[in-house]
């Protein structure tokens, strides 16, 4: 349903309410040119994603696919994406970028590696 209404840009299903609050959200946002910031609050889904890299970075886009592609369809993965999106993921963005900014080229070479790691798996399918 997701891609379909990513790739698509089905806005009749987004009108119609036929695709689920979150992805309506990230389809809206990228109907409005705004990339994968949320419709209704401007922030962006991966937070610290999107400090490391910036908002209109394709590592973000692919970090949101990998969150929605592998993350979301395990129990444990969902567990970590219920910590993250509970606060703790917007706090820690926060931080590293107000009192930590040295810390981004450590976050990056982690997030570039689960990049590297996925775009494996996902050239497998």
């Amino acid at each position: 349903m997701y891609k379909a209404a990513r790739i698509l840009g089905d806005i009749d299903a987004l009108s119609k309410g036929k695709v689920g609050r979150r992805i309506t959200r990230r389809v809206a946002g990228k109907l409005t040119g705004r990339g994968l910031r949320k419709a209704t609050s401007g922030l962006p889904d991966c937070f610290i994603a999107t400090v490391v890299y910036g908002v209109d970075a394709k590592e973000v886009e692919i970090l949101g696919n990998y969150r929605d592609n592998v993350l979301s369809r395990s129990a444990s993965g969902k567990e970590i994406l219920d910590l993250y999106y509970s606060g703790f993921g917007k706090t820690i963005a926060e931080l590293i970028e107000k009192y930590f900014p040295f810390l981004i080229p450590l976050f990056r070479k982690g997030l570039d590696c689960i990049i590297a790691r996925y775009s494996k798996w996902f050239e497998k399918m």
